[in-house]
């Protein structure tokens, strides 16, 4: 995620949100090939931009990142609070029960009773969990206790109980 500028010249604060984050922006990673991200806002579909250079800010844990066409700090302002992902040929692979966030964004999402509670539209990042929220405003914990079933296949995330989400 963008947190800030740093500098005059588009440099981009990103603060890594998972352990691929890590990876993507570590220069052993992108030494030896160019770089794509994809940088998008909740509400609209993102772009591919390149990546020119990255460096980690220790001990902070965020990179300092310059993306080709950010060329001042007016630009790169513009940027903060959106979200940066990998390309998928870039991901590395995930255990089982784990998601990319761009992956889910669009599932449909029901009740095992196939209740319609609308498309994931955003993920909100949190300490303890990460928390979907639905087009129709319904809040689930990103957790095994709300969760039943994520099939990538069929677009569409399943929870147990509608009614343990308090939705009238």
């Amino acid at each position: 995620m963008v947190v800030g500028a740093h500098g005059v010249q588009g440099t981009l604060k990103i603060k890594p949100v998972t352990s691929t984050s890590f990876k993507l922006f570590s220069p052993s990673s992108n030494q030896a090939k160019q770089l794509d991200v994809w940088i998008k806002a909740d509400d609209d579909p993102g772009r591919l931009v390149t990546v020119i250079s990255s460096k980690r800010q220790e001990p902070k844990d965020i990179y300092l990142v310059r993306l080709r066409g950010v060329d001042d700090r007016t630009t790169a302002e513009t940027l903060i609070g959106q979200s940066v992902y990998g390309k998928s040929d870039d991901r590395e692979a995930l255990s089982e029960d784990e998601f990319f966030v761009e992956d889910l964004i669009g599932l449909k999402i029901v009740d095992r009773n196939d209740h319609d509670l609308g498309v994931l539209a955003i993920v909100h990042t949190g300490v303890a969990n990460d928390v979907y929220e639905t087009d129709q405003g319904v809040l689930i914990p990103a957790v095994k206790a709300f969760i039943d079933k994520i099939d990538l296949a069929e677009r569409k995330l399943t929870v147990f109980d509608a009614e343990s989400l308090k939705i009238d």
